[in-house]
C-alpha cells in the first residue's frame, strides 16, 4: 500500500531498491539513518515491489555520504536524484532529453551510456529512450558511448510520468560491502 504523500514533496530526493521481499526493512533502516538529521523525511515504500521513495531536506552529498557511511543491510541500490521532471503526456519526452542535455554539458566528452528502468507503463520502452537520449548527446559532441568502461552513468528512474535523473560514476548505486 502507497501513503500519500505531502503535496509540496511530488519530487524525491533518492530512489532506493532493496532486497527481494525486504522492503519493509530498508524503510525501517532508512527512517533509523536519516530521522536523526531531519525528522521530517518522509521514507515511502511504491506500489512497485521492493522500491521506495525519500524526500528529505539533506543536500545529496550528505545523504549519498550517509548511505556509504551506514549501508543499510536490506538496500541493493540507491540512487541520489540530481533532478526530477514529472511529465504531462509522451509528447513532453523531448523535454527530458533537453534538462538531460544541459546537465550533461559538463561532463563534454566524458565516456557514457544511459541506464533506464521503467516502472509503470508511461514510456513504451527505456531502450527506445536510452537509444534517443545516448544518439542525442553523441550527435552533439557532448560524449561518447563506451558501455564496457564508461566514466559516467546517465541513471533514469521512471515510475510512471516521474523521472528521476542522476549522473553517476559506474556502480556508484550499489551499496553492497566489499571485503
Amino acid at each position: 500500500m502507497v501513503e500519500k504523500i505531502k503535496e509540496e514533496r511530488i519530487c524525491p530526493s533518492a530512489i532506493a531498491t532493496s532486497y527481494t521481499g525486504k522492503a519493509k526493512r530498508a524503510v525501517k533502516e532508512l527512517k533509523d539513518i536519516i530521522f536523526p538529521y531531519d525528522p521530517e523525511a518522509e521514507v515511502l515504500e511504491t506500489r512497485f515491489r521492493d522500491v521506495i521513495l525519500i524526500y528529505t531536506i539533506l543536500d545529496k552529498e550528505s545523504l549519498k555520504n550517509l548511505m556509504k557511511k551506514m549501508r543499510p543491510s536490506a538496500l541493493a541500490r540507491f540512487v541520489v536524484a540530481d533532478k526530477c521532471i514529472i511529465l504531462k503526456d509522451q509528447d513532453e519526452i523531448l523535454r527530458l532529453t533537453d534538462v538531460i542535455e544541459d546537465m550533461f554539458i559538463k561532463y563534454r566528452g566524458a565516456k557514457f551510456y544511459v541506464d533506464c528502468i521503467k516502472r509503470g507503463d508511461f514510456i513504451d520502452s527505456c531502450h527506445r529512450l536510452e537509444t534517443l537520449i545516448g544518439r542525442r548527446l553523441y550527435e552533439k559532441n557532448l560524449g561518447i558511448i563506451d558501455f564496457k568502461k564508461p566514466d559516467l552513468i546517465i541513471k533514469l528512474e521512471n515510475i510512471d510520468n516521474m523521472f528521476l535523473i542522476s549522473i553517476i560514476k559506474p556502480k556508484e548505486d550499489r551499496l553492497k560491502r566489499s571485503f
